[in-house]
């Protein structure tokens, strides 16, 4: 179809020509606003993609409210860049926090296994899969005279 009215100063409103959203023809909402002495129109979304006519605006007001403080993104670029930064930020703390609980959930377990539970349970079956028979089996005899005696009931 082409450019429509919003009814609304610096919101543009691009309405699709075979593209239905529920009974109206689908809409799409730019902001036309200045930055730095050049005029941007900037794509909010589509209707289909749950953006509104006051969703445009309270993104427009917002933006204008920066460029006024000189505080915060003064661009919808801007801002999705800053929230996508956010986002990235806040999954990575979840993912630290997460690795942070699974290490000291180890630790816990670990403080109170002794060197011989530690050797049967976690080293002992990992060198069988990973090293040959004849290094695995001097390894396990050296462990049960020498080592184990001494320091096998001892905690880690």
């Amino acid at each position: 179809m082409g450019w429509v009215d919003s009814g609304s100063p610096g919101i543009r409103c691009y309405q699709h020509g075979t593209r239905k959203h529920g009974v109206r023809f689908d809409r799409c909402y730019y902001i036309h606003h200045k930055v730095d002495g050049k005029i941007l129109d900037e794509k909010i979304g589509w209707m289909s993609q749950g953006v509104t006519l006051e969703n445009a605006k309270g993104i427009l007001a917002e933006l204008k409210l920066n460029k006024a403080n000189k505080v915060g993104p003064r661009t919808y670029k801007e801002k999705k860049e800053l929230l996508r930064q956010e986002k990235d930020s806040a999954r990575l703390n979840k993912e630290a926090a997460a690795e942070a609980a699974k290490i000291e959930a180890i630790r816990e377990a670990d403080a109170n296994r002794t060197l011989s539970e530690y050797w049967s349970e976690s080293y002992f079956p990992a060198a069988q899969r990973s090293k040959k028979a004849n290094s695995w089996s001097k390894e396990e005899t050296h462990f049960r005279l020498w080592i184990e005696p001494l320091l096998g009931k001892l905690p880690l």
